[in-house]
């Protein structure tokens, strides 16, 4: 049993209030492992403590600012923003009416370019600092010329070296926002990309903060700061057996994975030891079932699957061959997961490791889930642990709508 919450400390209490009853009613006993912590909510707790040490946030552990954003948009979509694209409409490109010998109202034009240079200010929870930023280095002819040519912001001008520091930031943050995006899809296992994501974060804070060549002594000091977050967020992460076993339990992972990781990490012999174990105890207490020849395979993110490598495909790459033979059901547990952890069956799609276990191999007729039948329930133990409260949160919010449609009463 686990239970998956945001990191507020009041959820601490909740999850061992909840545990206390669980103990009582079902004699399950608590362990820390139960509480499996929202993955979103980390991320942005890394991206405050980057800011803060940039002074341009409170640091997170005097002020979550979570706790001010958590009624916003997930995520920010200027392509589906309706007010900035009528904005974008209005941009006047004054040179091509130059060129045309079209009379212009400079007055008219600079008016115009008031709305039109930066996206508009939209409150998000996530990622729109870098949206903003990212704009601003697009347009950092023009941010210069409005600046240079409005009286009221010569004082606010950015130096060259600002620009580079604001430049250095976004690089930072764009990686923040492509991992958010990444574990916020609803109808797709997240638990399996925890650990990945962290590994991730680890790489890139770390790129920033000690190359004392490539960037400023700020742009450094804020992503030490987010990485001493990040890492009491990653220890906690790596030692939670269902982490652990959500990693293992994803075909293109596995044990593997493990063996990239360096030191202060488990090793894989560490993760095979903890599958063995508890592969044995679902063996004990779930005797082998027939196993239903369900071939139906979820469909709903080919998108993300058909795009070009990013910060997940990069970081849980794992070197091994792609398919072996599949051998016969009937086999010890001891067999089963040794054939497991060498990659027999090969790699499925990244992004739907559930559709790998009701697959069949193309060299036999047997489904992965009944060459693997411990395993494979374990799979649909562990994998269906959300890492992230972003789809709770979605489904709620469709509840919600679809009961002030059914009963006209919010």
């Amino acid at each position: 049993m686990a239970l998956m919450t945001a990191n507020a400390s009041v959820n601490d209490v909740l999850v061992k209030t909840v545990a206390r009853y669980i103990l009582a009613r079902y004699t399950i006993p608590y362990t820390p492992d139960m509480h499996v912590r929202c993955v979103a909510h980390i991320i942005n707790l890394v991206v405050q403590a980057f800011l803060a040490g940039l002074d341009e946030a409170p640091d997170p552990d005097e002020e979550d600012l979570f706790d001010v954003i958590e009624d916003y948009l997930i995520h920010y979509d200027v392509e589906k923003d309706e007010v900035h694209k009528a904005m974008e409409d209005e941009i006047v490109d004054t040179e091509e009416l130059k060129k045309k010998d079209i009379q212009i109202d400079e007055d008219e034009v600079a008016t115009m370019g008031e709305a039109s240079p930066l996206k508009r200010d939209v409150r998000t929870r996530w990622n729109y600092t870098h949206a903003m930023i990212e704009r601003a280095d697009l347009l950092e002819d023009v941010v210069n010329t409005w600046f240079f040519e409005t009286k009221e912001l010569h004082g606010v001008m950015l130096s060259v070296a600002d620009w580079k520091s604001l430049k250095q930031i976004g690089a930072i943050l764009e990686e923040f926002t492509k991992a958010t995006f990444k574990i916020s899809h609803g109808g797709m296992p997240t638990i399996p990309f925890a650990l990945p994501v962290f590994v991730a974060m680890e790489f890139h804070l770390k790129k920033f903060s000690d190359d004392a060549q490539a960037f400023s002594y700020k742009v450094r000091a804020g992503a030490k700061a987010g990485l001493a977050k990040l890492k009491i967020y990653a220890d906690r992460a790596f030692s939670n057996q269902y982490y652990l076993l959500g990693t293992v339990l994803h075909p293109n992972l596995r044990t593997r994975w493990f063996s990239k990781l360096g030191q202060g990490k488990p090793d894989e012999s560490r993760v095979e030891a903890l599958l063995h174990h508890v592969a044995e105890t679902y063996k004990e207490e779930h005797p082998a079932q027939n196993n239903h020849e369900d071939t139906s395979t979820f469909t709903g993110l080919k998108s993300l699957a058909a795009r070009s490598r990013d910060i997940l495909e990069d970081i849980c790459d794992v070197d091994i061959p792609e398919a072996t033979k599949i051998t016969s059901q009937q086999t010890a547990l001891e067999d089963e997961i040794k054939r497991y952890i060498k990659f027999e069956g090969g790699k499925g799609n990244l992004y739907d490791p559930l559709a790998w276990w009701k697959a069949r191999t193309p060299k036999s007729s047997v489904i992965h889930g009944a060459a693997f039948p411990t395993l494979a329930r374990m799979a649909r133990d562990f994998l269906a642990i959300p890492a992230t409260s972003v789809s709770v949160e979605r489904g709620s919010s469709r509840s919600l709508v679809t009961s002030v449609e059914i009963s006209g009463h919010p």
